[in-house]
């Protein structure tokens, strides 16, 4: 049983800290195979007996590996072993939600929600930098990870140019590449905006998570090689199966 295993591990005689050789002790029998997704842990109380920990010794360990993905809280319910955290170096490189995922050893599948032309958005257009009359190309499409959805990302693009887009096979294809196979169009850059918000009903019934849940926004506005916006997308990330790295540099 992992209870003894743990308490077998913890050594009160060393300076680390109780909640931390927990915690390693938790992550490890989830990296090894031992816990599963979708398992659930001993409850507070439980481990608090067994393993003669305090409540809040417990809580720490665990609140720590929710934060890192690990594990997954539900009110009422108890800890259960989650998704690990994707890691998105989309920041960095300019990539494919598709590659990404293949990258990260995950199998990618885009889901088409919506895609048509649609009268035009003040707010959006002047993102575009296109009259405020231009009709646009809304483009709303599902990103799953191994079967599970992780993004929601809703696209616009000025209809003048690429109405022939809604004809297109968006599913199979990735959208950066059907600009280049048949609008002659490469995005070059890429500028992004990053915020954590709480998903509102809609994101929340498409990525199959609980109303009020945190997730990340991202605000991006794609450039041509003539230095021409082409696209306007705003994505929703599940918070809890996504993480962003960035280097910095002198």
């Amino acid at each position: 049983m992992p209870l003894t295993v743990w308490k077998e591990k913890l050594n009160r005689s060393i300076p680390i800290p109780l909640y931390y050789q927990l915690k390693q002790c938790i992550r490890e029998d989830i990296e090894t195979g031992y816990y599963h997704i979708g398992d659930v842990l001993p409850t507070e109380t439980e481990l608090c007996s067994e393993l003669v920990l305090s409540r809040p010794t417990i809580r720490q360990s665990l609140m720590e590996l929710t934060k890192e993905g690990y594990l997954e809280r539900v009110k009422g319910k108890g800890t259960y072993v989650s998704r690990p955290k994707l890691e998105a170096n989309f920041i960095q490189k300019l990539e494919s939600f598709h590659a990404q995922m293949l990258a990260l050893g995950v199998q990618p599948m885009t889901k088409v929600i919506r895609l048509e032309i649609v009268p035009a958005i003040p707010a959006v257009n002047a993102a575009l930098n296109i009259p405020d009359s231009e009709e646009l190309v809304l483009l709303i499409r599902l990103c799953f990870g191994d079967n599970s959805p992780i993004a929601l990302m809703e696209s616009y693009l000025p209809a003048k140019r690429f109405a022939g887009i809604v004809h297109e096979d968006l599913t199979n294809y990735s959208l950066y590449i059907i600009f280049a196979k048949s609008f002659h169009t490469t995005v070059t850059r890429v500028t992004r905006q990053i915020e954590a918000i709480n998903a509102s009903q809609r994101e929340a019934e498409y990525l199959g998570i609980q109303k009020g849940k945190a997730i990340c926004l991202v605000h991006n506005t794609a450039y041509d090689q003539d230095n021409i916006i082409a696209e306007y997308n705003i994505a929703y990330y599940r918070g809890e199966r996504s993480k962003f790295t960035m280097e910095l540099k002198q």
